[in-house]
C-alpha cells in the first residue's frame, strides 16, 4: 500500500508543480488514458504533451490532492487503484475519481490504464 501512496504523492507533487515530465513518467510507454471528458488516448508521449498544454492553460497554478480509496490485486504484480481527486484551479475546481491499473511486472510500478471521471451530484429522475 505504501508504494501506491508514494506513486500518488509523486503524481500530486508533479501536478501541483506543473511538471508534465514527472507526471508522465509514472505511466507505461503504451498506457491507455481516458481523461475527465471521456477522450481516450494511448501513450506516455500523448500524456506528457497533453499535460504540458493543460499545465500551461486552464490548470496553470492549480492544486490537486489525491486520496487512495481502494487497492485491489488483479494478478501477481498487477493492481487496481481507486483514487479520489480534489482539484482547485483558476476557474473553480472539481472532484473526480480515477481508476488506475498499475503494473509492476517489469520492476517499478507504472500505470498502464487510467480512467478519470468527474464526481457529480446525482440528478433526480
Amino acid at each position: 500500500m505504501e508504494k501506491f501512496e508514494q506513486l500518488l504523492a509523486k503524481m500530486e507533487t508533479a501536478w501541483n508543480a506543473g511538471d508534465y515530465e514527472t507526471w508522465a513518467s509514472v505511466f507505461a510507454p503504451d498506457a491507455e488514458f481516458v481523461n475527465i471528458y471521456g477522450a481516450h488516448r494511448t501513450g506516455r508521449d500523448h500524456i506528457r504533451d497533453s499535460h504540458k498544454r493543460i499545465f500551461g492553460g486552464i490548470y496553470k497554478d492549480s492544486h490537486n490532492v489525491f486520496t487512495l480509496e481502494r487497492v485491489r490485486s488483479i494478478a501477481p504484480k498487477v493492481t487496481g487503484l481507486l483514487v479520489f481527486s480534489k482539484l482547485v484551479h483558476k476557474t473553480g475546481g472539481h472532484d473526480a475519481r480515477m481508476v488506475m491499473i498499475v503494473d509492476e511486472t517489469s520492476g517499478a510500478p507504472l500505470i498502464t490504464w487510467f480512467h478519470n471521471c468527474l464526481v457529480a451530484e446525482p440528478r433526480p429522475r
